[in-house]
């Protein structure tokens, strides 16, 4: 008698415990990246990527971590002031026939190497601050493309700063 009362009341109590209500809160999203894949020309890329603490422009050409250059807006469209330059380097460069030439300008904290060989091979690199760190490479076309997209950096940011709010 004793164990069936014994099995009825554990019964009972499996049976509250597994109806009972659980307080579920809703998860709260306190880390995460978001990147907008905004232009490609040819190989050369440039994003916004967002995290919590961080809203940073990217240009990315192939070679992984050394490909790879960031920004803020501001100093985005700095660069991209500097690539619309790029035609008024490629014609003086064209017409040169040292064995090298090389223009550096600087771009806020970044620096824009324009490159060629005889006139030719011209290629255009960008730097970040840091002495190691990488360069996003690439020829004039894919410049010139760049720079419309860099040149609105600062309104492209603020549109992701504000439809990704978690």
């Amino acid at each position: 008698m004793y164990r069936k009362i014994a099995v009825f009341v554990i019964a009972i109590l499996f049976v509250c415990v597994s109806f009972s209500p659980v307080s579920a809160e809703e998860p709260k999203i306190e880390d995460y990246i978001f990147i907008w894949h905004v232009a490609k020309a040819g190989d050369v890329s440039m994003d916004i990527e967002k995290t919590p603490k961080t809203l940073q422009v990217v240009l990315q050409s192939p070679g992984g971590a050394l490909g790879r250059v960031s920004a803020t807006p501001s100093q985005a469209e700095v660069i991209g002031e500097v690539l619309k330059r790029a035609d008024e380097y490629h014609e003086k460069q064209s017409k040169s026939q040292d064995r090298k030439s090389e223009d550096l300008v600087t771009a806020g904290d970044h620096k824009v190497y324009f490159t060629s060989k005889r006139g030719q091979n011209f290629t255009v690199s960008v730097r970040g601050p840091e002495t190691f760190g990488g360069a996003a490479l690439m020829g004039h076309k894919e410049a010139v493309a760049m720079s419309a997209f860099l040149l609105q950096a600062k309104k492209l940011a603020a549109l992701v700063d504000k439809k990704i709010n978690p």
